[in-house]
């Protein structure tokens, strides 16, 4: 049973249920996959993944998929405390932002096209394989971006992370659990059933 789950959720979001499924003492084997942005449905959609948990509703590609959401995902502009943007006059304009490279994490996808949210055009990129990566980079003042607000609430709190407004704030997006339509075996459906409206998944968006 493979679990294709978006770099923007930890892994930790699916372990209650992994450990129930467990107990049932099911002779299935369980992978977690992580993927990064597109590369949550080009997983679904090649069959690298038999399930995937936080897809986002931008890339989704033409196919006989089922979706069910699981919530939306709402992210924070942020900067180290030492770096020159922590003490810039807000908001920030894309001409403040574009003096500095953006902290990437590079999409995972083999075939559909790669996504690269709110990053300018002309604007430097340090990349990561992940939004872990991503985060560290900012932390270490070496990138500026947008970051997935419940990861980082921490960070946020303790002024690890400073918070800036800009002149052009990011929408959440909706992020769902997907499968194809006509896949129903019995380990994949009893994730199916058990992930969709998990209070792991949920209030964690949620917070």
């Amino acid at each position: 049973m493979r679990i294709g789950i978006n770099s923007l959720l930890p892994a930790e979001c699916l372990f209650p249920a992994i450990k129930d499924f467990f107990v049932l003492g099911v002779p299935v084997d369980v992978q977690i996959i992580e993927e990064v942005f597109a590369g949550t449905w080009d997983a679904l959609q090649s069959r690298r993944v038999d399930l995937v948990i936080g897809a986002d509703d931008i890339s989704k590609p033409a196919g006989n998929f089922t979706s069910e959401i699981l919530g939306e995902m709402a992210f924070a502009f942020a900067v180290s405390p030492d770096h020159p943007l922590a003490s810039a006059e807000e908001p920030l304009s894309e001409e403040d932002i574009c003096q500095f490279p953006a902290a990437v994490a590079a999409d995972s996808s083999r075939s559909l096209p790669a996504g690269h949210a709110g990053i300018f055009h002309r604007q430097r990129t340090l990349t990561g394989a992940n939004i872990d990566h991503k985060i560290a980079m900012q932390k270490a003042g070496l990138g500026v971006g947008w970051l997935p607000r419940p990861r980082v609430k921490a960070l946020l709190a303790s002024g690890e992370l400073i918070e800036k407004r800009v002149t052009e704030p990011r929408q959440p997006i909706s992020l769902q659990a997907a499968r194809h339509a006509d896949d129903k075996g019995k380990a994949l459906m009893w994730f199916w059933q058990r992930l969709i409206g998990d209070p792991a998944i949920t209030s964690w968006l949620e917070d």
